[in-house]
């Protein structure tokens, strides 16, 4: 509840970038909070490394496409840009999209995105503004994203670790929800141990089914394996 709160933020700015580890529930977050707010969902994924940009491009101009057919088009014919001319005719091509409600357009493992190109353009069209048009970069990695230039300009907000990692509590209230009743010692152990990374707490919880006690061993980096 605390993060889908915090998640409101993504339908006040063009661009939101969560990153953090694997294992920290971004996806889940991201997904729940679109489910709840109602909101167009288009959803792209990379399966694998896409050194070229090609993939990224087609899955892109193809979602864009399910709000304005005539834009997705273009943006197909156009391809993934060059040079600033280039850039120019995208940009000049994505404010002809017209978005009468929130539309959110989820970009998930963005860190297998590895051609630098992708990361400028998304910088440029959020520049853009495009109005009820909103980015979502869900990513392990922020290497490819200059996010100085674009946090303080206020075209993009950063989510981290920070703000998905399980407080205490709220450990307390997803074992609870599992039947499983943490508390005292186990409970302050189990959320040092896992640093709130949600994963690791289920495996944990996994463990102790096992007869595994509280606490990161060889056996609990085996269950992560």
């Amino acid at each position: 509840e605390r993060v889908d709160r915090e998640l409101e933020a993504i339908l006040t700015c063009p661009l939101t970038i969560v990153a953090a580890p694997m294992g920290y529930g971004k996806t889940t977050a991201v997904r729940q909070f679109i489910e709840k707010r109602g909101a167009q969902a288009l959803w792209m994924s990379f399966p694998t490394p896409d050194e070229s940009g090609v993939f990224f491009w087609s899955q892109f101009s193809e979602q864009l496409g399910k709000l304005d057919p005539t834009v997705g088009e273009r943006l197909g014919s156009l391809g993934l840009p060059r040079d600033a001319a280039e850039t120019g005719g995208i940009l000049s091509a994505l404010n002809a999209l017209h978005c009468e409600e929130h539309a959110i357009l989820v970009i998930d493992d963005f860190h297998l995105a590895k051609n630098p190109a992708i990361g400028e353009i998304l910088s440029q069209v959020a520049k853009e503004e495009i109005e009820n048009l909103h980015i979502v970069i869900v990513t392990c990695d922020t290497t490819n994203l200059d996010l100085g230039e674009m946090v303080s300009k206020g075209t993009c907000q950063l989510f981290t670790e920070r703000s998905l990692r399980f407080t205490e509590p709220e450990i307390r209230r997803y074992c609870s929800l599992n039947r499983r009743r943490l508390a005292g010692k186990d409970l302050t152990q189990l959320a040092e141990y896992t640093g709130g990374c949600i994963s690791l707490v289920y495996l944990i919880l996994l463990g102790m089914d096992r007869g595994i006690p509280v606490r990161m061993n060889a056996t609990v980096y085996e269950l992560v394996e």
